[in-house]
């Protein structure tokens, strides 16, 4: 992985409820508490980059996890729909990537499409190192970002893809922000009779799956998913919520004519 240069590592995991845990990349060591459902973080000194790799190392009890290969460096999350989720393979920019000089200082992760109801906090995926294979099935603006700021910075750079296509801005803002003015609180209104709804039919809405291809085989009273997907602050709590605590130099936002 990447950690953000001069700012603020913040680690975070579970364990048992109350345990003491040890915490360190490097030389930089914190202590985490576990609450009583045994959720826990700790904030580090912030790095300079360069150095390393480094090691991310937990302890708890008799348990020890050992994260290798970490590098201090720049990280940008790129977020939006299809304008950033789309890949280089589809945008036809194979032979042009093919050229290339990939180098282990550029990673990703990418994070799977799925909605909720609720906020997350964790999400299943794994870090990696570019290059040309999973380059061209990867996002071609992050990629392509990614691959200038390595050159420009000179330091390791990793972007976090968050995108979905098809999506509209308001499954993107947290129930807190809508809540904070007008005509968001009916828009909070909206999904929570939504999520009343399937809950009543025994529907779990949390952590959904969003499969768009199959979802376009169906009539929208039969897909969950896509009804959540089309609802407010469901892509948030999935694909922003658990991003949240890692620090993060800039936000490249990609949807329609909305880009920053």
């Amino acid at each position: 992985m990447v950690l953000q240069r001069n700012a603020p590592i913040r680690v975070w995991g579970e364990a048992n409820p109350k345990e003491i845990l040890g915490v360190a990349v490097g030389e930089n060591k914190g202590v985490a508490f576990a609450d009583e459902k045994g959720h826990w973080n700790v904030e580090l000194k912030p790095m300079e980059a360069g150095g390393g790799p480094h090691k991310l190392v937990v302890v708890g009890g008799k348990e020890k996890v050992e994260i290798t290969d970490v590098l201090i460096g720049d990280v940008f999350l790129c977020s939006g729909q299809s304008n950033m989720a789309v890949s280089i393979a589809f945008s036809h920019l194979e032979e042009e990537v093919a050229k290339w000089k990939f180098n282990d200082n550029m990673r990703f992760i990418s994070l799977p499409s799925r909605v909720s109801s609720e906020r997350e906090w964790r999400v299943d995926t794994k870090w990696k190192k570019f290059n040309y294979e999973n380059a061209v099935k990867t996002s071609a603006v992050a990629t392509t970002f990614a691959y200038r700021m390595n050159q420009e910075l000179d330091v390791p750079v990793a972007v976090i893809i968050s995108a979905v296509g098809g999506s509209k801005i308001q499954p993107w803002l947290s129930r807190s922000l809508l809540e904070s003015y007008p005509d968001g609180r009916s828009l909070v209104k909206k999904v929570d009779n939504i999520v009343a709804a399937l809950k009543k039919q025994g529907i779990d809405t949390r952590n959904m799956v969003l499969d768009q291809a199959s979802s376009l085989t169906k009539k929208i009273q039969d897909d969950p998913a896509r009804q959540m997907f089309l609802s407010p602050t469901t892509l948030f709590n999935t694909m922003i919520s658990p991003l949240v605590p890692y620090s993060i130099k800039g936000v490249l936002w990609y949807q329609g004519e909305a880009n920053v």
